[in-house]
């Protein structure tokens, strides 16, 4: 059996053995129980939307708190920007992989690229910052509307209205709204202070809209947003 296989290798070589993609195809979580992987991959058709789709971000969330159930490693796949990274870290999930680190490359050049290499300044100094649980979310919140931000921006500064739909402007499948049905759950803030900040994301989503309604009839002089 593939399980035997997997544990000779490890007694007998040393392999370590990841579990990857997890979360997709044959990846299941059955395989948690009947395989002996040391780690985790999460599987980057999560990582890559998770900015935007608090789905995706929930799924990584229960992956992580799967695998510390398990006592299993984690790396997730698919890591592009360094706000997916802040994102990650600001989760717990300390590995990854993906064109935020490096692109592919043959075996010869690996040696240069590991003596070159610097890792990103801002993971660096995040993980060096002893953060609280509620530091943590502040900062998930920070990363997500700063990311719905700038793709409003891109949309709405484009010379002719896009034909494809205005996924960020679905208030009901939105970062914040997880993010405030969570901490409401959760009772970490202040609920009075959680409903002022409710009530400051219904008036700027409110503006949003105005906006987004004045560049579809083609007004050029559009309010700047602050």
């Amino acid at each position: 059996m593939i399980s035997d296989i997997i544990r000779n290798c490890q007694n007998t070589l040393g392999v370590k053995i990841a579990l990857d993609d997890f979360g997709t195809g044959y990846s299941s979580l059955a395989h948690l129980r009947s395989l002996s992987a040391s780690t985790i991959k999460i599987d980057q058709s999560f990582v890559r939307d998770m900015l935007v789709d608090p789905n995706d971000y929930a799924i990584i969330d229960g992956v992580l708190g799967l695998a510390d159930s398990f006592n299993r490693d984690v790396i997730a796949e698919g890591v592009e920007t360094t706000e997916h990274g802040l994102m990650l870290l600001s989760m717990g999930c300390n590995e990854a992989q993906g064109y935020g680190i490096a692109r592919p490359m043959p075996a010869s050049e690996i040696p240069r690229w590991l003596e070159d290499y610097s890792p990103n300044a801002q993971w660096r100094r995040f993980s060096q910052i002893v953060r609280s649980d509620e530091d943590n979310k502040i900062q998930l919140l920070r990363l997500t509307t700063k990311h719905w931000y700038q793709n409003f921006e891109a949309k709405i500064l484009a010379p002719r209205m896009q034909d494809d739909p205005w996924a960020i402007m679905e208030t009901d499948n939105c970062h914040f709204r997880a993010w405030i049905t969570r901490a409401r759950q959760e009772q970490v803030f202040d609920p009075v202070w959680l409903e002022r900040l409710a009530e400051a994301q219904t008036e700027f989503q409110a503006l949003a809209v105005r906006l987004v309604t004045m560049h579809s009839r083609g007004m050029k002089n559009r309010p700047a947003m602050n």
